[in-house]
């Protein structure tokens, strides 16, 4: 039996008209070995977030998807990821050699595209293609920016690490972000709408427009939320 010791990073593979794709990308010395392990919801955090008040309705598709990733995992613990049968565990898997990378970039900047994470990395090939990935939860993009530069020494870091909202104190002005947010998900939840009355094919729009529609009122309520905090200058003048 296989005992996986290689180094792997958490990464959510974000996509505009059809379900994420969450990912443990193993860094091997001659290729990036990505393991398919869950799809839009992959903890009990994400499951929280998109369902809000339907959670309870769906707590059981929540217990039986996240039972699935963590048997998937466990499959994978026993593999090597280098191996062609890794691939072949399941379609979405994917290896990218050294040979395919034009550049690595891993910027520290928190994406809005999911809650909690600590930046991105993107990867240039030489197809001309680009693959993008959130490093989701609680990482250490520093770390995985080294651990990528021993398989591409040119790898890139840049951006500047910002304290998670809910490790710092509520601010007025996030209600700007949130209201953001909430916009985009709108669109997305319209656009959904619209291709599940046209019965556009592979757009998965039964799912995607409620769930877009939740996020979308989820974020408007916080929106209006850190509306009502007092601003600092009218903190200060109190």
């Amino acid at each position: 039996m296989f005992l996986n010791e290689y180094q792997y990073f958490y990464a959510l593979e974000p996509r505009w008209f059809r379900l994420d794709r969450h990912y443990r990308i193993y860094l091997t010395p001659d290729r990036l070995c990505g393991a398919y392990i869950a799809g839009q919801i992959f903890d009990e955090q994400s499951a929280a977030i998109q369902l809000q008040t339907f959670y309870l309705f769906f707590r059981y598709f929540v217990k039986r998807t996240l039972k699935k990733r963590k048997d998937r995992e466990a499959r994978y613990d026993s593999m090597d990821p280098t191996d062609n049968s890794f691939l072949q565990e399941d379609d979405l898997n994917f290896h990218i050699d050294r040979r395919q990378v034009v550049s690595i970039a891993v910027n520290r900047k928190h994406s809005f595209w999911t809650p909690i994470n600590v930046g991105t990395v993107k990867i240039e090939l030489t197809d001309g293609s680009v693959r993008h990935f959130i490093l989701i939860q609680h990482q250490n993009p520093d770390r995985i920016a080294k651990e990528l530069s021993l398989f591409s020494p040119d790898t890139d870091i840049s951006g500047k690490s910002v304290p998670h909202p809910i490790h710092r104190k509520p601010q007025q002005s996030d209600w700007l972000r949130f209201v953001l947010v909430s916009f985009v998900l709108f669109g997305f939840a319209l656009f959904f709408l619209v291709a599940a009355i046209l019965k556009l094919p592979r757009m998965n729009s039964l799912l995607m427009a409620p769930l877009n529609l939740i996020g979308a009122l989820y974020f408007l309520r916080k929106a209006l939320k850190y509306r009502k905090i007092p601003s600092e200058d009218a903190t200060i003048e109190s």
